[in-house]
């Protein structure tokens, strides 16, 4: 039993000097890696609904076959089950919010009080490198080839760190920046954040409630307006927060003590989260195009949160000898993986497609091109990825040391 315990005190808190203490838990990498694994793969299946309604019209007659095998049931149900995959930007919301939410606490608790300039210059070294390099370079590559849909508004919109406001008004263009919408949002709720944290554990509770509440009352005024859209709620931050809100109160009433789970009641809790995503896409339709109704959206979220709760539960204090190394890594480089997947996606797949018909190829399953468009495209996410983190993050990351009081990773 005390074995346990000195396991569970080690590998949350491991005193580093007499004022300082470090917080690492390496399943968050191995969770990150999941949510970032089911966006990849819904973006991959909407992709391949985009191009099986296109391949008739799109590309010669001879390639037209790519959509004779899918339209039947089977496909249907796939659909409705991929819906749910849409709810790993949730659980990254989540995420966020207990990881940053637990450090400001055990700050305040270690050194009495919350640096809040300093958490602000963290974020900044830790964020803003790799998002206005992946944007900058997006408007070069833009200028060039069009049908990236780079467009002037939508790249204001991302410089300031609201890119998903235009998506709220305006919808989806199917554009590579448009997945900055979640990290524009994520950086609007940090504005606040730290400034809560100095006030203690009684403030984030208190706000917490707030963001519950918040949320729904949007959705019931928004979600009963006439043509309702999906990105009209999906991307609101007055909605996300719901997300922020939750992960911050995990943190603060959970702690970061860990307690053996069982591994019958992971797989339980993993289930049953899930199941909560599926019956909120699948029975709430959440994110159907259309609105629902109120009564499906408001039941429909509270589910979502049920299920990213359930499942971070899960994860929740894996011991670091069951995790392997190089998903922890990829796990630590999952900010990169999200940021370039989408371009990749498009680009592999329109060059696929492009090749077959200038060498007039012979027909293809559409399913079996996507599939393998999608593992191209995930390579190349990885590998550009880990360049990413190796030269342009870490000096930033190095550099951001200087201002971190509680250190995340391991020594």
């Amino acid at each position: 039993m005390t074995t346990a315990i000195a396991e569970e005190v080690s590998l949350r808190e491991m005193p580093v000097t007499a004022s300082r203490r470090r917080f690492y838990a390496p399943e968050l990498d191995l969770l990150r890696l999941f949510a970032f694994l089911i966006v990849f793969m819904r973006h991959v299946a909407t992709g391949f609904g985009i191009a099986r309604q296109q391949a008739a019209g799109a590309i010669p007659s001879r390639l037209a076959a790519y959509s004779s095998t899918t339209d039947h049931n089977p496909w249907i149900l796939i659909q409705g089950l991929t819906q749910s995959l849409d709810f790993g930007v949730c659980l990254f919301f989540f995420l966020s919010s207990y990881l940053i939410t637990s450090l400001l606490l055990i700050e305040k608790n270690v050194t009495g009080r919350v640096d809040v300039r300093d958490f602000y210059v963290r974020r900044t070294l830790r964020i803003w490198p790799l998002y206005f390099a992946f944007l900058a370079a997006m408007v070069l590559v833009g200028q060039y080839q069009p049908w990236l849909n780079i467009t002037r508004y939508r790249v204001v919109a991302s410089f300031l760190l609201v890119a998903n406001w235009p998506i709220v008004l305006h919808g989806w263009i199917g554009s590579p920046i448009e997945p900055l919408w979640s990290v524009s949002i994520e950086e609007q709720f940090y504005l606040l954040w730290p400034q809560l944290a100095r006030f203690g554990r009684a403030a984030i509770v208190a706000t917490c409630g707030l963001f519950s509440i918040v949320p729904f009352a949007v959705i019931a005024i928004v979600g009963h307006m006439p043509n309702c859209t999906n990105p009209s709620l999906w991307t609101n931050s007055l909605v996300q927060c719901l997300f922020f809100a939750s992960g911050a109160l995990t943190a603060t009433l959970l702690g970061q003590t860990v307690r053996p789970i069982r591994p019958a009641t992971r797989v339980l809790l993993f289930v049953g989260g899930w199941t909560c995503w599926f019956c909120a896409s699948s029975v709430c339709h959440v994110v159907r195009t259309e609105s629902p109704g109120v009564g499906h959206l408001v039941v429909g979220y509270a589910l979502v949160m049920a299920g990213v709760v359930l499942i971070f539960l899960c994860f929740f204090g894996w011991r670091p000898a069951h995790l392997p190394s190089s998903l922890l890594y990829l796990g630590k480089i999952t900010y990169g993986l999200y940021v370039f997947h989408f371009f990749f996606l498009e680009v592999v797949l329109r060059v696929a497609v492009a090749s077959l018909a200038r060498f007039h190829a012979p027909a293809l399953p559409l399913l079996g091109l996507h599939a393998a468009c999608a593992i191209v495209a995930l390579g190349l996410t990885i590998g550009c990825a880990i360049m990413s983190y190796t030269f342009l993050e870490r000096p930033f990351l190095m550099l951001k040391k200087r201002f971190t009081i509680i250190p995340s990773r391991p020594a």
